[in-house]
């Protein structure tokens, strides 16, 4: 079966998320990885990317040999025994992912297909079972309105399914879209995040960013210093195609919402502008991901590593 199939056979609908399709996109990722870099033209695909990809670790000195990089001479050694030695390293291994979900009342909308926060749970997913079959050490963070979870890093699929639990019971809470508490913020997510990261980890934030104007740079700044970060903007074409002055009632078939202007083309338009200049300023990769988006194509169309992995 071809990429292509694949992508047709899955597709996300409705209000709340799956959890057996959830579980399920492990069959859809096994050939991609997370490694695989793609650098698109900004108005050719999804994804803009600026991705550093997986680090190097020291392995040895030996003598040089013909065809060693002259980059990679040891001088020090070199001069000390007066011979000409290579430092040799190996690509970094088991490295930690960090996965974040925005899964606050924000994320309760949708039009086409199916909510955000259906989005946001799938996508997380993906990237969890992506980065389990690569034997990395995989790490999750989930915010809702007034609570939070984290799982620390580890190279386990007992991780992985404890992260899609949480990803789907956040998402089954929600009710509305206008949240009558939130105390959860992106500022307070990014606090987090520097709290369970580590040096050299690769993080995935997944969001509509419908606070992003009250980030704290400097702290953003600090987990991007020794990171790769990658911003996931989740949103629904009608947010893109409302006026300034429209009102929405919204219903799940037994209660409905009004959504006022929050939502609407000028809005989403200088969110996205913000969003770009913050990922500009602190070296950040940004995915655009619709909730008319096939999910598995996108993915495919990033991290299309080809990997052949089996089952842990």
């Amino acid at each position: 079966m071809n990429d292509t199939d694949y992508a047709e056979l899955f597709s996300l609908k409705g209000v709340y998320p799956n959890v057996q399709q959830l579980l399920a996109l492990r069959k859809y990722t096994q050939r991609l990885s997370l490694d695989a870099a793609v650098h698109t033209n900004p108005s050719a695909g999804n994804w803009h990317s600026r991705a550093r990809g997986r680090g190097l670790d020291f392995a040895e000195v030996r003598l040089y040999q013909a065809g060693d990089d002259i980059r990679s001479i040891d001088w020090r050694v070199t001069a000390k025994t007066q011979k000409t030695h290579t430092r040799l390293f190996t690509q970094e291994r088991e490295r930690p992912i960090i996965l974040a979900a925005d899964l606050r009342s924000d994320m309760f909308f949708g039009s086409v297909n199916c909510f955000k926060s259906v989005s946001c749970a799938a996508l997380m997913s993906a990237l969890s079972w992506i980065a389990l079959d690569a034997k990395d050490r995989v790490g999750g963070i989930v915010i809702g309105d007034d609570k939070h979870m984290e799982l620390r890093p580890k190279s386990s699929r007992k991780v992985v399914l404890s992260f899609i639990h949480y990803l789907h019971e956040y998402a089954q809470q929600l009710k509305s879209p206008i949240a009558l508490t939130q105390k959860q913020s992106l500022n307070q997510l990014l606090t987090k995040l520097k709290r369970v990261t580590k040096p050299g980890s690769a993080i995935y934030i997944a969001s509509d960013f419908h606070d992003i104007a009250t980030v704290n740079p400097g702290l953003l700044s600090k987990i991007c210093q020794h990171n790769q970060v990658t911003f996931i903007l989740i949103s629904d074409p009608l947010e893109w195609k409302l006026p300034a002055d429209s009102h929405l009632r919204i219903s799940d078939g037994v209660g409905s919402n009004e959504i006022g202007s929050n939502v609407n083309f000028n809005i989403m338009q200088q969110r996205l502008e913000k969003l770009e200049a913050i990922c500009m300023a602190h070296r950040i990769e940004i995915l655009q991901l619709s909730t008319a988006d096939n999910l598995i194509s996108v993915l495919q169309q990033r991290f299309s590593g080809r990997r052949q992995v089996g089952y842990q």
